[in-house]
C-alpha cells in the first residue's frame, strides 16, 4: 500500500512481487518452443513487464487520477497474463508445478493491485451536487460534478434531460475551444458538446459548461417537482493533457434537482456598466486542427448582460506617422485594413500565419461594454521586410542622383 513513508516505487511490496513474477515468467518461457519466441512467449513477457512498469509509473505520477490510470493498466495486464498462462498450460508448455506457481503468483499480485486501486479511490470523495434555482423557473447548472486533475486535451459529453426540462441557452465557461458546440436535440433529449482546453487545466470544481434550463408549463403550475439530469456514460469522456492523450477516469452521477416555485416577473431593470471579465486568449497549433494552421482560442464571461460577440484585429504594429491610409495599405495586407475589426467566433484561424502581427481580441457584452486583450507579436515585423521602405530608399537615391546631376549641369553653365 502507498503511504507517506514510501520514497520510491521500489518500496512498494506489490512492485517487488510484480518484478519477481516478471523474472519468473522470463525463466519459465525460456523453455517454451523456439517457434513461440514471437508468439505466446513474447506476449507473456510483455504482460509480465507491463505490470511492474505501470505500477512504477503510476507511483511517480503527481495527480491521483493519473495514478489510477496506470494502476488500472497494471491490473488489466494481470488478467492478460493469467489468460496466457491458461493457454500455455493447455498447449503443454507448462508442467503442473510451474502452472500452479505462476497462477498463484499472478492472482496474488492482482489482489494487491486491486487493494492499491481501492486505497487510491478513497482519497477522492464524491463531489457534492450543486444547483442554483432561478426565480422564474430557470435553472443555471454548473455542469462539473467530478473533479478535474490536469486533464484535458479534449472533453466530450452527452447529457440526457427529462421531458419536463427545456434547454434555453448554453454558455461556455471553462472550455475556450469548442470542436462541437453545445447543441440540444429535442427528439432524443440529448445535449452534446466537445471541446479543447489548450495547455490543459489543473484544479477542482471548475464548471465545464453553464446551462440555462426552463421547466414546462405543467411543472411551473404544480411546482416542487424534481428535474433529472444524467450522463450518457458511453459517450462522456475526458482526455488528459499528455502526448498520448490518455483517457481520464470519470465518476458520473445522475443529478436530481428540486424545482422550487419562485416569484414571477422579477425584472429589476439594472444597468450593466461593467466590462466583460478579463481573459487570456491563446494562440495554438495542432496538426489535427485546421490543417496545422495557427489559430486563436478565447472565451470570457460577463456577469451583467452577458457576452454578445467577439471582434479581432491583426496589426503588424509598424507605422510611419502622418503618411495616411495609402502607406498603411502597403505596410499591412488589405484584408487586415479594410475591415480592421472583424466579428469572429472561437476558434479563429489567424490570417498572419507568420505570427508577425499584434493580435487584439475584443469582447463586447449586450450592453455595449468592451474589454480588449492583446497578444504581442511573436516574430516582430522588421523595417527591411517592407517593400515600401525599399521603395522610399530607391526613390531617395534617384532624387539625390537627379539633384546632383541637375546642380552639376548648372555649375558647368
Amino acid at each position: 500500500m502507498e503511504n507517506k513513508q514510501l520514497k520510491s516505487f521500489k518500496d512498494l511490496f506489490v512492485w517487488q512481487k510484480a518484478v519477481d513474477l516478471a523474472t519468473f515468467v522470463y525463466s519459465i518461457t525460456e523453455k517454451f518452443p523456439k517457434s513461440e519466441l514471437y508468439g505466446i512467449t513474447n506476449q507473456m513477457r510483455r504482460s509480465a513487464v507491463s505490470i511492474s512498469s505501470n505500477i512504477a509509473e503510476g507511483f511517480k505520477r503527481s495527480h491521483g487520477k493519473e495514478k489510477l490510470q496506470f494502476y488500472n493498466i497494471a491490473y488489466g495486464s494481470t488478467a492478460e497474463l493469467e489468460s496466457q498462462i491458461e493457454i500455455s498450460y493447455k498447449l503443454n508448455f507448462l508442467d503442473n508445478q510451474n502452472y500452479r506457481k505462476l497462477s498463484t503468483s499472478v492472482v496474488e499480485v492482482g489482489k494487491m493491485i486491486d487493494g492499491l486501486i481501492k486505497s487510491q479511490n478513497r482519497k477522492f470523495p464524491k463531489s457534492p451536487k450543486s444547483y442554483i434555482l432561478n426565480s422564474i423557473f430557470s435553472l443555471i447548472l454548473l455542469i462539473l460534478i467530478f473533479y478535474i486533475l490536469n486533464p484535458s486535451f479534449a472533453n466530450a459529453a452527452r447529457l440526457y434531460f427529462e421531458p419536463q426540462e427545456q434547454v434555453v441557452g448554453t454558455e461556455g465557461d471553462f472550455i475556450n475551444f469548442f470542436v462541437d458546440k453545445p447543441h440540444f436535440d429535442e427528439t432524443t433529449r440529448l445535449l452534446t458538446f466537445s471541446g479543447i482546453i489548450p495547455g490543459g487545466f489543473e484544479g477542482e470544481k471548475a464548471p465545464l459548461l453553464i446551462l440555462k434550463l426552463k421547466v414546462n408549463d405543467r411543472a411551473q403550475k404544480t411546482g416542487n417537482q424534481t428535474a433529472v439530469l444524467s450522463f450518457d456514460k458511453g459517450q462522456t469522456k475526458a482526455y488528459l493533457n499528455t502526448p498520448d492523450g490518455l483517457e481520464d477516469v470519470l465518476e458520473l452521477e445522475k443529478m436530481e434537482l428540486p424545482i422550487v416555485k419562485g416569484k414571477e416577473n422579477m425584472g429589476v431593470g439594472t444597468i450593466d456598466v461593467d466590462a466583460p471579465e478579463s481573459f487570456k486568449p491563446e494562440i495554438a497549433q495542432d496538426p489535427n486542427i485546421f490543417g496545422g494552421k495557427w489559430f486563436l482560442a478565447f472565451a470570457t464571461q460577463d456577469k451583467g448582460s452577458g457576452i454578445d460577440h467577439y471582434e479581432i484585429r491583426e496589426d503588424l504594429g509598424f507605422r510611419i506617422k502622418n503618411l495616411g491610409g495609402i502607406i498603411k495599405k502597403f505596410l499591412i495586407p488589405k484584408s487586415y485594413l479594410l475591415n480592421s475589426w472583424q466579428e469572429v467566433e472561437s476558434p479563429y484561424v489567424l490570417k498572419d500565419q507568420k505570427l508577425k502581427s499584434w493580435v487584439y481580441i475584443k469582447a463586447i457584452d449586450k450592453a455595449g461594454n468592451e474589454r480588449i486583450e492583446v497578444i504581442p507579436q511573436k516574430y516582430p515585423f522588421q523595417w527591411y521586410e517592407s517593400w515600401l521602405w525599399w521603395g522610399i530608399i530607391i526613390v531617395g537615391f534617384a532624387i539625390a542622383y537627379a539633384l546632383k546631376k541637375f546642380l552639376w549641369r548648372k555649375i558647368i553653365h
